[in-house]
Parts: structure tokens; C-alpha cells; sequence
């Protein structure tokens, strides 16, 4: 029997260990036993346990696959079809399991499970198509880079690129719905690099655009002074931008040298950590983009120097998209983003949306038909 389980088991089960016994048990611990029950084929217990679970971390997508195996194996065939597309939305895509986990088999067996998992693992297979082609190009470090073509694309043609970057602690696998969204919008070819500095599992996994601070202390002499190390430190991160803005400019050089791209129509996208970033690379090379579009991300004073401002003036359109419900970004830099730009004479606007920091179908959409209507000749 295959389970899917989180890797968090690990250091929950950790902390079980350090904390001893006769504490409330840990998530970890809940989980388990949870496993246990099921090798043993106790389902309704280990059901009882997948529920308590969920209490402490609803819409565990582990928990909910599990469960729903267990409702398979006891026949009760309604809630397993429930828990098991809760838990396929949930991020639980793994087509082979879908297919032939044995703890589904008498979900599979029925019309209404078989229906549910052939429409599942359809929409999965469709997912991965749109994650795109891995590939590799040359910059400081190697990257790595997801490449979404239009459909039927012809050689003798020539077609908008759009090149997402992703926020801190993210990859371009997030941003599959919106390949999507843009794809329907637009014949274009989607890239998203991820990010050159891997982030740890202990810090949440993902990666990012700029080293992050304790990573600065952890190669600055601790022997320094405090004036001498944040001297040090600044010279790092300034260094480190450098590098993430050459490592775009190296996956947009790649992209146009593969691929039938239009350069007079290459438009950048970043959210949050990664609108950051394409903040100060637009302003500095507004040659290279027909537009920049920035999602739940603030404009450093630092990219905002009167020289790029200046450049950039009268060259560059620069879409600014901010929910007045961010609580990472506050909406404030979205407006005085704004007014920089156009006390600059560069042309902007903010687009306010309903959500948090993340991005909605609907703001995906309005970025498609933003960059189709720039894209047309």
C-alpha cells in the first residue's frame, strides 16, 4: 500500500520525540498513527484520526487523499468521491495514484468514482501540459526554466513573449493557472525561470530572487564589527541583484535564440519578491520590453533613481496590480508606485482587485487582455 504523506511527518514525529510523553499529541503523531490504522486495516479508525487532523490543519491534502482512501476501503463511496476531489484541489495531482491505488479500487469501480477520477486525472494531465518544457540556460548559474509555446505553433511566425518571475518561496509550478489564463488571452510563448537561490526545506521550501538576510550572516566573519558587517552585508545584496537581473536577461536571450519570438513585443511579469525584481530591470533596459506588469509588489527607492526614471520615460507602459486586501505588500506602494512613474512621464496604471496577496483568475485574465491589446501590430 502507497501512501502520500507530507514531508513535515518528519520533523512533527522530531518534535513527538523531544516533547516525551503525556503531552497532547502532535499533529505529526495524529498522522502516524493515522498511517498505522490503515496498514492495519482499521479504517474507521483511522478515519476518525484523518478528521481530527483536519481540524488542526484543514485542507491538508494528504489528509484528505488518505481519508478518502479509507471511505473507499468501507464502502462508503460518496464521501471518498467528496474527499477525494478536496483533496485533488487541494494540490493532490499524483496521476499514478489516481489510477491505481488500491485503497480506490472500489471508488474506481463505480460509474460516479470513475467518473470523478477520469475527469481528475484529465485536468492533471492537462496541468502538466501547461507546466511547459524544462529546459536549461547559461547564466552566473545554471537555470532552470519552464517554456509553455502556443498551441500549433508555426516556425515562420513570430510570436509576444511574456516572462513571469515568481515571488520568494515560490516556482513557476504556481503560476500554472495563469499560463493558462494568458495562453487563452493570446498566441504567446509563456516563460517562467525559477529562481537562482534554492530555499531550504526548513525554511519553507521554493526558491528565491535575492539571498535572504541569514544567509548574509551565514558567510560574513562574525569576528566584524557591526558597521563593518552591514558594509559587507549591503555590498552582498547589491552584488546579489546583479546577478538575478543578469540570470533574467540570460533566460529572455535563451528564449529568443530557441523559440520564434517577436522582441518588439517581450513583456515582463513579477509578483511580489518577483515584481521586485522586474521593477528594476524594466527601468533599467526599457529597450527590451514592450510592457511590465506587477503584481502585490512595492517599487524600491534605489530602482526609482532619477537617471532610470528618466530612461525609461515615454518608452515604457507599466501595469501595476495590487488587492487592497494585501497583507504582505500594503496597497500604499501600489499608488505611490504610480506617482513616481507618472511624475516621470512613464505611463502606468493601477489595477485594484479583490484577494489577498496572491493573484485571482479574474486579475489573470485582465493580464491577458492588458498584454493582447499591446501585443497587436
Amino acid at each position: 500500500m502507497r501512501r502520500w504523506i507530507v514531508a513535515g511527518v518528519v520533523v512533527a514525529a522530531l518534535c513527538s520525540v523531544l516533547l516525551g510523553e503525556g503531552l497532547a499529541a502532535t499533529s505529526g503523531q495524529i498522522e502516524q498513527r493515522a498511517l498505522d490504522e490503515m496498514r492495519a486495516g482499521r479504517y474507521a479508525k483511522a478515519v476518525e484520526l484523518w478528521q481530527e487532523l483536519l481540524q488542526r490543519r484543514p485542507g491538508q491534502p494528504a489528509a484528505l487523499y488518505n481519508l478518502a482512501c479509507c471511505y473507499s476501503r468501507t464502502g462508503e463511496l460518496d464521501a471518498a468521491a467528496l474527499r477525494l476531489e478536496e483533496a485533488y484541489n487541494a494540490g493532490m495531482k499524483d496521476l499514478e495514484l489516481l489510477q491505481s491505488d488500491p485503497d480506490l479500487e472500489s471508488l474506481r469501480e463505480s460509474r460516479k468514482g470513475r467518473a470523478l477520477i477520469d475527469r481528475l486525472v484529465s485536468d492533471a494531465e492537462r496541468i502538466r501540459r501547461l507546466r511547459g518544457v524544462p529546459g536549461y540556460f547559461e547564466a552566473p548559474v545554471l537555470g532552470a526554466i519552464r517554456v509553455v509555446p502556443p498551441k500549433n505553433m508555426k516556425k515562420n511566425r513570430k510570436y509576444p513573449l511574456v516572462m513571469i518571475l515568481h515571488g520568494h518561496g515560490a516556482n513557476p509550478e504556481n503560476y500554472v493557472g495563469l499560463f493558462e489564463r494568458v495562453a487563452s488571452s493570446l498566441e504567446a510563448i509563456v516563460c517562467a525561470p525559477y529562481g537562482p537561490y534554492p530555499i531550504p526545506f526548513e525554511r519553507g521550501h521554493g526558491y528565491s530572487w535575492y539571498p535572504a538576510p541569514w544567509l548574509y550572516k551565514e558567510v560574513l566573519d562574525a569576528n566584524s564589527s557591526a558597521g563593518d558587517r552591514a558594509l559587507r552585508s549591503k555590498g552582498i545584496e547589491l552584488r546579489e541583484q546583479e546577478i538575478s537581473r543578469d540570470f533574467v536577461l540570460a533566460a529572455i536571450d535563451h528564449v529568443e535564440h530557441e523559440l520564434p519570438v517577436d522582441r518588439d513585443k517581450v513583456f515582463l511579469m513579477g509578483h511580489s519578491e518577483g515584481g521586485v525584481l522586474a521593477y528594476g530591470l524594466a527601468l533599467e533596459h526599457p529597450e527590451i520590453f514592450r510592457g511590465l506588469i506587477v503584481v502585490g509588489a512595492r517599487l524600491r527607492e534605489s530602482d526609482a533613481a532619477p537617471d532610470a526614471l528618466t530612461n525609461a520615460a515615454g518608452r515604457l507602459e507599466v501595469m501595476i496590480c495590487h488587492s487592497r486586501g494585501d497583507s504582505a505588500v500594503s496597497y500604499d506602494h501600489a499608488t505611490k508606485a504610480d506617482k513616481t512613474l507618472k511624475d516621470a512621464g512613464i505611463r502606468s496604471k493601477v489595477y485594484s482587485y479583490e484577494g489577498g496577496h496572491g493573484l485571482t483568475a479574474e486579475l489573470a485574465q485582465t493580464i491577458g487582455r492588458w498584454i493582447a491589446a499591446r501585443s497587436k501590430n
